[in-house]
């Protein structure tokens, strides 16, 4: 499986959330509530890497199947 997004294996914060369809604020709680790693460039701008992306969607995959299983 190729981990990378529009062909970047680093996202920004705007492209985590229109990949993920979350709002900037969701994704800003995200990380507050460290629930995915991010990074930081200069001081200012934030990244996350596609690849815990992808792990954060797994494990929001797998707590929903639980709830409804």
């Amino acid at each position: 499986m190729q981990e990378t997004y529009k062909g970047k294996s680093v996202l920004s914060l705007k492209e985590f959330a229109e990949y993920a369809s979350l709002s900037m604020s969701k994704v800003y709680k995200l990380i507050q509530a460290k629930e995915i790693r991010s990074y930081r460039k200069s001081n200012k701008l934030i990244y996350v890497k596609f690849s815990d992306v992808l792990n954060w969607q797994l494990c929001k995959t797998a707590e929903v199947n639980k709830m409804v299983g």
